[in-house]
């Protein structure tokens, strides 16, 4: 009769380890999903985060196209406000001296 006590007891103990193993499981089961929606809520930022890197690269490219833009047109128009504004003298002068002159004036 001691070797069935002695068997239960171990059956008994045996019994409590798997409940036991069986609750940790499912902790740890728990604890798996947890760490999958924590990744798949990081996975979807970064990928925000790379659309908007991307967004903002294309931003940055269009500002340097832009830019290149500008300061070839401040270029020309440096290149050109020198002779643009010798022909106003020019022509200031002319209308002075034909006011000057008397050829034209009030009416």
């Amino acid at each position: 009769m001691m070797w069935y006590l002695t068997i239960t007891h171990s059956l008994q103990t045996a019994k409590l380890k798997v409940d036991s193993y069986d609750a940790e499981i499912s902790l740890m089961k728990l604890e798996i999903k947890d760490l999958c929606h924590k990744l798949e809520a990081a996975n979807a930022q970064a990928h925000s985060f790379e659309r908007e890197k991307k967004r903002l690269d294309q931003v940055q490219e269009r500002c340097k196209i832009a830019e290149k833009r500008v300061t070839r047109a401040t270029d020309i128009c440096r290149d050109k406000a020198p002779a643009r504004a010798d022909v106003a003298q020019k022509e200031t002068s002319e209308m002075q001296k034909l006011l000057e002159n008397g050829k034209i004036g009030p009416n």
